[in-house]
């Protein structure tokens, strides 16, 4: 099986969704050649593309562009992350619950990663998908913005309410149906997929803390957790594109971030057979497709968010990567939401 992966459960709420909207579950597993979806949803993990294709084929079936979002708004997160739930739920704080779930997501998916960046009295919980195929990743976002907005609900018990959702996506067709499902402002082209709450919410105790229990959920989730070089390089990528964000996407700021030095960073990654180069190409490479794919966003504004000087180094590099001109490898491929 491929390194992408997300747990079975993920699919939960899936077929509820489906027939809701007059869908059909037996159709669509069977135009993907896939097992039907209960049958995916019992083993312990999936391939993340049929998890892809099954919320775009069944957006495209019942013709409901926003159906990966209504699928996370019928699940409950404490089934679907199970000992991580209850890891946040006895938190301290809804800081501390956030980071606990940023820290341990890729005990539920290996494809995706999140991360807590705050700016004054604004804090933006990022989600990121390092998903290589080239279908449409429209359907998976809103459905991890959902989860996300499902997972601060049950956490503060509905008494933090997000300010705003933003979004790398270009606005879409029937984008007022969006903001009443989110009842927030939503910007598009934002250059990140977040969900925006005020900084000081952070600090906000939850009823559940419980120290000692959430010690001994500790001691048994940190047994059952293994890092492999897969997994390092997810967590460098997502602490790249952090550094990126704030124009400095050089390995001694992505050592800053780690607490260590550049030499002990460069011997990780010899260790683990990776090269910080390759990652960050990686990465640029990943948010240059998507920005062009999916946003509106200009060639001089995507050069700047990917931290090249200038618009032709961008195109420079796109080209040498790709074999196309950004102009033109966007013209082949943008796709609407």
């Amino acid at each position: 099986m491929t390194d992408f992966v997300i747990r079975g459960v993920a699919l939960n709420g899936f077929e509820t969704v489906l027939d809701e909207l007059g869908g059909n579950s037996q159709a669509l597993t069977d135009a993907l050649d896939l097992p039907p979806v209960k049958t995916l949803i019992n083993q312990e993990v999936i391939d993340y593309k049929y998890f892809v294709r099954l919320m775009n084929a069944a957006a495209e079936q019942t013709e409901n562009p926003y159906f990966g979002y209504l699928v996370s708004q019928r699940k409950d997160p404490r089934l679907q992350y199970g000992i991580i739930s209850l890891v946040a739920q006895t938190s301290s704080s809804l800081g501390e619950a956030i980071r606990y779930f940023i820290h341990y997501l890729k005990l539920q998916t290996r494809t995706s990663a999140s991360d807590l960046h705050i700016e004054g009295n604004k804090a933006f919980w990022k989600h990121t998908i390092h998903y290589p195929g080239e279908e449409s990743l429209f359907q998976v976002y809103f459905h991890a913005m959902g989860v996300g907005l499902s997972i601060l609900r049950i956490l503060t018990q509905d008494s933090v309410k997000p300010e705003a959702l933003h979004c790398s996506f270009k606005e879409p067709e029937g984008s007022h149906l969006l903001r009443r499902y989110f009842k927030m402002p939503i910007f598009y082209n934002a250059g990140f997929d977040a969900l925006e709450i005020a900084s000081s919410h952070l600090t906000q105790p939850l009823a559940e803390a419980d120290p000692d229990r959430q010690k001994a959920l500790l001691e048994e989730i940190n047994s059952i957790v293994t890092d492999n070089s897969h997994d390092f390089a997810l967590k460098l990528k997502t602490i790249i594109a952090r550094a990126m964000d704030i124009g400095d996407p050089s390995i001694d700021r992505v050592a800053k971030f780690l607490a260590c030095n550049k030499r002990t960073l460069q011997r990780k990654l010899d260790k683990m057979g990776l090269s910080y180069k390759q990652l960050l190409d990686d990465v640029r490479l990943a948010r240059a497709k998507h920005y062009l794919q999916y946003s509106n966003l200009s060639l001089i504004n995507i050069a700047d968010l990917l931290d090249y000087n200038d618009q032709s180094s961008f195109s420079r590099f796109f080209n040498k990567q790709e074999g196309l001109s950004p102009l033109k490898w966007r013209k082949q491929n943008q796709k609407s939401p």
